[in-house]
């Protein structure tokens, strides 16, 4: 995840402003009845015409596993649902789908666990993580455990094809980590999930747990301050009891549904600020319309983006290298990011408005050079979030995301 993408992702921020400019027309481009006409808006170099990214792409047969990985990410819990105290999201391990050919390090050796998961049958896998440090990390791939004293958790779910590939995978990826570790592991049992397969090095502060649920596998690496296998057992324990319910939510899907899924069924990404001119949506982090509770995994901050998300009644989120649009649940929610002055990021003292931008306002944080002003936009159920180390550039940006938006309700 690039450190401006993480920086962005908890930069929701508002302040109020509001100018109303009336005129009308009805051809593309023009504004409607009571809308300012954005050609009059200074937006520097940035586009403001939306490219054509839309529900009619699909990710076929090369993309398909990576497509269902990340719809199935709404139904896998954030680990601070699990202890509220696991807000920050991890570095090197940070949330992300994988394929059954390119599994997650945390899970092991690729090269070991990857003819395993497609011998299983794996189609979808997920990954995310949260500490309760933001400076601290798991390390050491082969057995990880976290950098400095702390406590951390990644959870990582996957669909197999059909249950008995799942029962199956839990049982060999299990085998397949103790094997490679037998003359420093050992089982651990886990009283209310008896189908469990866990194990631990004693005196190392972390725990691996395999648990199959229907067509599922959930993996849930455990870390906590000290090498108490008590404090670990019922962290994994702890983690089941979120995960495994979330997971009954889900309509499951087939590699042959995933093949056919929309891209961008809110035609979010057509409305973001692009100025690479990328038309072709992720499966990443970036350049990815998800719905917001998907979006939470890839924050770095994840209880003060959850409250943001939450006051907007967010139901999608789209974000490209240079903006965030939030899909809120109506007009009047979406002006109250404006006018109550929502905001993850603390400490930010209101700077200039983008000129003759309705609904818009920004904010500096001195302390960020990269990132030192955030502007945002409301306009209709829409809010667009971008900042820049330069307030000109913010407000160029923040008109140009405004401009965006009016220029995409064909959509």
């Amino acid at each position: 995840m690039k450190r401006s993408m993480r920086i962005l992702a908890t930069a929701l921020v508002a302040a109020a402003c509001t100018v109303t400019v009336s005129s009308c027309g009805t051809a593309a481009n023009k504004p409607t009845a009571g809308e300012i006409d954005v050609r009059t808006l200074d937006v520097g170099k940035y586009p403001i015409e939306p490219l054509d990214i839309n529900a009619d792409q699909e990710p076929g047969t090369l993309d398909w596993s990576q497509a269902g990985s990340v719809q199935m990410a709404e139904v896998v819990a954030t680990p601070d649902q699990v202890d509220p105290k696991l807000i920050y999201n991890a570095g090197e391990y940070q949330s992300e789908s994988f394929t059954a050919a390119v599994p997650k390090q945390i899970l092991g050796d690729s090269d070991l666990l990857g003819p395993i998961l497609q011998r299983d049958h794996m189609y979808f896998g997920f990954t995310t993580t949260g500490l309760d440090k933001a400076s601290n990390d798991f390390s050491d791939y082969h057995w990880p455990a976290l950098s400095s004293p702390g406590k951390g958790l990644a959870i990582s779910v996957m669909q197999f094809g059909t249950e008995d590939d799942a029962k199956r995978a839990a049982t060999d990826l299990y085998n397949a980590r103790f094997d490679t570790y037998h003359d420093q592991n050992q089982p651990v049992p886990l009283p209310k999930y008896p189908d469990a397969h866990a194990q631990w090095q004693p005196g190392v502060a972390s725990l691996e747990a395999f648990l199959p649920h229907g067509r599922y596998v959930t993996v849930a690496m455990v870390a906590t301050p000290t090498a108490d296998l008590g404090a670990l057992t019922a962290l994994a324990q702890q983690t089941f009891d979120v995960q495994q319910p979330l997971l009954d939510t889900r309509k499951l899907i087939s590699d042959m549904d995933a093949v056919r899924l929309p891209l961008d069924p809110d035609y979010l990404l057509s409305r973001t600020l692009n100025p690479e001119q990328s038309e072709s949506p992720s499966f990443d982090d970036v350049n990815l319309a998800v719905g917001a509770h998907t979006y939470l995994h890839y924050t770095m901050d994840r209880h003060a983006s959850r409250t943001v998300l939450d006051a907007l009644g967010a139901t999608a989120v789209a974000r490209t290298d240079a903006a965030v649009v939030v899909k809120a649940r109506d007009t009047a929610t979406a002006k109250k990011a404006v006018t109550e002055h929502l905001s993850t990021r603390p400490n930010g003292a209101p700077a200039d408005a983008p000129p003759r931008v309705p609904d818009s306002a920004c904010m500096e944080y001195p302390n960020s050079s990269s990132s030192r002003y955030t502007c945002m936009v409301a306009y209709r159920q829409y809010v667009g979030y971008v900042q820049a180390g330069q307030l000109t550039d913010a407000q160029q940006r923040a008109a140009a995301q405004y401009a965006l938006l009016a220029n995409s309700q064909w959509e």
